[in-house]
C-alpha cells in the first residue's frame, strides 16, 4: 500500500514544543500524529478525532537522541512509518533498521530533515546535518523487509538502502543548524531542501526532483539587508513566509520570503527588538 509521509523534525528544548510541529502544518492529514522526543524514553501519540494526546513511556531502553529528530507518519491514517536521530533508523516497532549502522546522533538543532522520494512511494530521504557542519543523505525503503514483522503476514518494516552519505559536490557543506523541507505546489514535481551558510546571509534551495537530488542554488541577501549570523532555526508559513532564529546573541529574527514554484528566497524585514544576549533565549522565544 502506498505510504505518505509526514516533515516533522522534532527539535527538543526544554519543552517549548516542538518547532516544526508548528511551523509546517501546511501538509495535511494526520502528519503530526506521532512525536518522539530527543534525550528521552517519552514519545507522544494524538488520537484521530478531538485533539487528546497520550504519552508512551520506554518505547526506546535508552534516551533517543539529543537534538533534532524526524519521524515519518502516514497523512491518511496516523500511522507511524520510522523515525531517526541521525544515529540510525528506527521501524514501527521501534527496531533499528538492519542496515543503518550506528552512528553519533545529530547534535544541531534542525539536525534532520525527511522527504519522500518523488515518484516512489515507498522510499524516502533523510537528510542529516553532520558533525563537520555538511549534510548528508540517506534513503528509506519500506517495501523491504528489514527486520521480521511483528504479526504474520504484516506490512514490511522496511530498510535503509543508503547511509549517511555525502550531498553531490559541494552541496550542503558548512550549513547552520537550521534546515527544513518545502513540498512543490505539486506534489509529483517533488520537494527543495533550505538550509543556510553557516556565519552568512547565504541562503541555499536543492532541489529534490523525480529525477533524483539536483542541484544547488544559493541567494545571497546582504545586499537586501540581511545580517550576517548562524540560523539556530526555520519555521515556514504555507504563504512561503520564513522566520529565521539566530543561533547568534544580539541578532534579530529574520522574515525571509520562498517562492515554492521557482524555488526562490528573498529577504523581507527583520523583527525588531527580538535580539537577546542569550541565544538560546532567542530561540525559545521564536519557538514558543
Amino acid at each position: 500500500m502506498p505510504r505518505k509521509i509526514t516533515f516533522l523534525s522534532i527539535i527538543w528544548v526544554s519543552f517549548l514544543v516542538s518547532p516544526d510541529v508548528k511551523a509546517q502544518t501546511q501538509y495535511p492529514g494526520f502528519t503530526n500524529y506521532n512525536w518522539f522526543f530527543g534525550n528521552s524514553t517519552y514519545s507522544i501519540h494524538f488520537n484521530k478525532g478531538i485533539p487528546i494526546y497520550t504519552y508512551i513511556d520506554s518505547v526506546q531502553t535508552t534516551p533517543y537522541g539529543i537534538a533534532g529528530n524526524g519521524v515519518a507518519t502516514n497523512q491518511v491514517t496516523g500511522e507511524l512509518l520510522f523515525y531517526s536521530d541521525g544515529s540510525t533508523v528506527y521501524d514501527a516497532t521501534h527496531r533499528a533498521m538492519p542496515g543503518a549502522v550506528s552512528r553519533p546522533a545529530v547534535t544541531a538543532n534542525q539536525g534532520i530533515a525527511l522527504s519522500p522520494v518523488p515518484g516512489n512511494d515507498d522510499q524516502y530521504y533523510i537528510f542529516a546535518i553532520n558533525g563537520a557542519g555538511d549534510v548528508d543523505f540517506s534513503i528509506v525503503d519500506l517495501s523491504l523487509s528489514g527486520n521480521p514483522p511483528a504479526q504474520f503476514g504484516a506490512d514490511n518494516l522496511g530498510d535503509v538502502t543508503i547511509w549517511r552519505q555525502d550531498l553531490p559536490g559541494s552541496a550542503g557543506n558548512n550549513v547552520s543548524e537550521a534546515m527544513v523541507v518545502v513540498p512543490k505546489p505539486v506534489l509529483s514535481s517533488g520537494y527543495w531542501l533550505i538550509t543556510q551558510q553557516a556565519n552568512s546571509t547565504i541562503y541555499k534551495v536543492m532541489d529534490i526532483g523525480p529525477s533524483g537530488l539536483g542541484s544547488e542554488t544559493s541567494f545571497d541577501l546582504l545586499a537586501d539587508g540581511a545580517v550576517p549570523f548562524t540560523a539556530a532555526h526555520f519555521g515556514i508559513e504555507p504563504t512561503g513566509n520564513i522566520a529565521v532564529a539566530p543561533k547568534d546573541p544580539n541578532k534579530n529574527i529574520h522574515l525571509l520570503l520562498f517562492n515554492a514554484s521557482s524555488g526562490t528566497i528573498s529577504y523581507t524585514d527583520q523583527v525588531l527588538n527580538s535580539a537577546t544576549s542569550n541565544a538560546t533565549a532567542a530561540e525559545a522565544i521564536y519557538d514558543a
